[in-house]
């Protein structure tokens, strides 16, 4: 049956028929979005039917995430230029959120890869070969060159967090020369993030990983053992040398021992 145009909705009604909550009903009316018609001497908000729409207008404003000033400026013009222009700026603003969850799932999953592998592992080192698909990296520029100096990992995480970088991601040192047992380890040539967002990839193929644990002080002495296993099983690599800590934050029964992997692409 075609509802009565003339007819008055009270508050509770007219909240029944839009979906928006009599709270919310009250705070339009107070931004003046969305007024009753008529407020009775008793103080109860009536609304007509040609409301309606007007109310249903702003729900799809507000599932699109615009915000009420936006809303206020061009209510009622529906082509008009500042509206588009609004709506490419929230498409933009739900891509980046998408972007976000996206790479927090695959934090999550690489944690849950590395919680499969290494959870019981409590001490000692251990050496595999490992056939491993690419990776996507985001690989920040040579330290030196950055810098003016050789910098730890440490170093360049106080400079982000100095300029406000967030560091949201798996992270790592990368090593791309001298490359041997008689440099300073303590010292990256690179620092890379693993994200989607990439700039450079790791490339598929055989790796010798080297699993151990470390509070940082023994890191030279990690890839000493690191590289003779290299000479004595005469091994070649092949490419760069990457390290990270795949359990860290999430399981490690000592805060300042961190569980170390070291992997690099080997010929076979």
């Amino acid at each position: 049956m075609e509802q009565n145009k003339k007819e008055l909705f009270s508050i509770s009604q007219f909240s029944a028929l839009t979906g928006i909550t009599r709270p919310n009903l009250i705070f339009y009316d107070k931004e003046n979005l969305l007024k009753p018609v008529l407020v009775r001497e008793n103080g109860y908000r009536m609304y007509d039917y040609k409301q309606i729409s007007l109310a249903y207008k702003i729900i799809t404003y507000r599932k699109m995430g615009i915000s009420l000033e936006q809303i206020r400026s061009f209510l009622g013009d529906d082509s008009s230029e500042e509206l588009s222009f609004v709506m490419d700026e929230q498409i933009h603003v739900l891509e980046e959120q998408i972007q976000e969850m996206q790479q927090q799932k695959y934090n999550l999953l690489l944690y849950k890869e590395s919680l499969a592998k290494y959870k019981d592992r409590k001490s000692g080192s251990a050496f595999e070969i490992e056939e491993l698909s690419s990776e996507p990296l985001w690989v920040s520029p040579s330290l030196e060159s950055q810098f003016g100096k050789p910098t730890t990992m440490n170093q360049y995480l106080m400079h982000c967090r100095e300029k406000g970088i967030m560091v949201d991601c798996h992270i790592g040192r990368m090593f791309t020369k001298s490359l041997d047992s008689n440099r300073d380890w303590q010292m990256a040539d690179c620092i890379f993030f693993k994200k989607l967002r990439e700039n450079e990839r790791r490339p598929a193929g055989t790796y010798l990983i080297y699993t151990d644990f470390t509070d940082g002080s023994t890191i030279n002495h990690i890839y000493k053992a690191f590289f003779s296993y290299i000479k004595e099983k005469k091994i070649e690599i092949i490419g760069n040398i990457y390290e990270d800590y795949p359990l860290s934050g999430i399981f490690a029964s000592d805060r300042a021992v961190h569980f170390l992997r070291i992997f690099v692409q080997i010929k076979r």
